[in-house]
């Protein structure tokens, strides 16, 4: 198997993300080549599925179908590329998949746009006028509630911040202890599936890895640090 930037395994299938999608068997046995989107490094399987999701360096969501080998659908999610370092999940059910995306022409404003599943059509955005909130990751935590970390923008400095993210809203925000670029640095390696060459050297250097005290954002926003 190639060494990946990105890794990502279900009972039936394993995919390793090196800009293209390279899918394997169980077995380890090369299944299959996707290269249609030439920079995708980061990904998730849709719950309970043989549906992979990929979000490229290009701003958009590409579903395919590894059953079939086929691209199902494919979206342009904004013209920010900075977009692609924010974070996206699936709801526990597996019916619903949230994004941050960036808004379109504009750097300053980040909205999370909530898709259907499996058809991935956008039924909801949330934040896409808010220029002071920015969320960069966002998790479920199994009981109907988001965790999402972000920043508000300030005059002076950003307020780096977790909170609950509930119904489309923000509650509960608290600051954390650690500076936000080891912060950022974790969740966008976890978003990787900690693999080798995603890890960054600002976790190496601290020797934070994958057995950290901290597993997800709610950790995070109750424990204050890494």
């Amino acid at each position: 198997m190639r060494a990946p930037y990105g890794f990502y395994e279900n009972d039936k299938y394993k995919v390793c993300m090196t800009g293209s999608i390279w899918v394997y068997d169980s077995n380890e046995q090369l299944f299959g080549r996707f290269s249609e989107t030439p920079y995708s490094f980061k990904g998730a399987f849709v719950p309970g599925t043989n549906l992979f999701v990929s979000r490229t360096n290009e701003c958009h969501i590409v579903v395919y179908d590894l059953d079939r080998m086929q691209m199902v659908r494919k979206i342009k999610t904004s013209n920010v590329g900075a977009s692609v370092d924010s974070g996206f999940c699936f709801s526990p059910d597996g019916k619903l998949f949230y994004c941050i995306e960036a808004h379109w022409n504009d750097w300053l404003s980040h909205q999370v746009s909530v898709y259907s599943i499996p058809e991935f059509e956008r039924i909801k955005i949330f934040f896409a006028d808010d220029k002071k909130t920015v969320l960069k990751f966002i998790e479920p935590n199994g009981s109907g509630e988001y965790y999402v970390i972000g920043f508000d923008r300030g005059c002076a400095k950003n307020t780096e911040f977790t909170a609950r993210f509930v119904n489309g809203a923000i509650i509960d925000k608290r600051e954390y202890n650690d500076n936000s670029s080891l912060v950022y640095s974790y969740f966008l390696w976890k978003l990787s599936g900690f693999t080798k060459k995603a890890l960054s050297p600002n976790l190496a250097e601290k020797g934070i890895d994958q057995s950290s005290e901290v597993k997800t954002i709610k950790d995070l926003h109750e424990s204050g640090h890494l």
